[in-house]
């Protein structure tokens, strides 16, 4: 099982990358979507430490001397240095010497399955590792305008990466937009089909055929394989 989720963390990025290729037939949303005085403004929040977050221990295991293993879940995402004043409290919650500590950390109400948002290791000094995207610039593409045209949905996905995922009707056709920084977008032609699970989107792209999304009931995106079934979803609606 553990395979499969490690399989499907790795399958979600190549999709992520596959989504970047352009086609001629894609309107032009290169521009950027967020205004100067919004980047103006991030730009002088980077410089402030935030609050540290509130936090909940799902597991803390220590084998033997050799090493302590936690999972940490937090109500929000950070700054670096706010996770180390998290980690060092953590860290100092046993009195267990080990030769080495790994702290993992997700978000509350993200998918579980998939890999940490970020890591504190002590091997034995600290190493800090934020895989997805801090707090500011997580704000900052969750708040990026919305494309033109009728919006099926938006989502913040947190599959391994952090973007955000919005699909839409214009002129006909059916569009996916990614944004994964404010510099811009990649938007992408989809098939818009109706299925007993909700609203199924897929791709036009041969290389993507065993993929698709579906919107479901509740409105929440639904990642789909094939061969892997529904293998993430994101209720973080935009």
């Amino acid at each position: 099982m553990l395979n499969i989720f490690k399989t499907s963390a790795a399958v979600s990025v190549s999709v992520f990358l596959m989504l970047s290729a352009c086609s001629d037939s894609v309107p032009d949303t290169s521009k950027k979507t967020v205004s100067a005085d919004t980047v103006k403004n991030v730009s002088e929040q980077k410089t402030i430490v935030q609050a540290m977050p509130k936090y909940k221990i799902i597991k803390d295991e220590i084998k033997h001397n050799i090493k302590r293993t936690v999972e940490v879940e937090l109500s929000s995402r950070t700054d670096e240095e706010s996770l180390r004043a998290l980690a060092e409290k953590i860290y100092s919650l046993s009195n267990v010497k080990v030769k080495r500590t790994f702290i993992g950390y997700r978000i509350a109400g993200e998918d579980k399955r998939q890999a940490f948002w970020a890591k504190t290791d002590y091997d034995p000094d600290m190493k800090v590792n934020i895989i997805g995207k801090n707090a500011v610039d997580y704000e900052v593409i969750k708040n990026t305008v919305l494309p033109n045209g009728e919006i099926l949905g938006s989502w913040m996905v947190g599959d391994g990466i952090d973007y955000k995922l919005t699909a839409y009707n214009k002129d006909g056709k059916t569009y996916v937009q990614m944004i994964a920084d404010e510099g811009g977008s990649l938007d992408k032609v989809y098939k818009q089909s109706q299925s007993n699970k909700g609203i199924k989107l897929k791709s036009e792209d041969e290389r993507d055929l065993d993929w698709y999304y579906i919107i479901n009931g509740n409105g929440d995106l639904e990642f789909w394989n094939e061969e892997l079934g529904n293998y993430y979803t994101t209720t973080q609606k935009v």
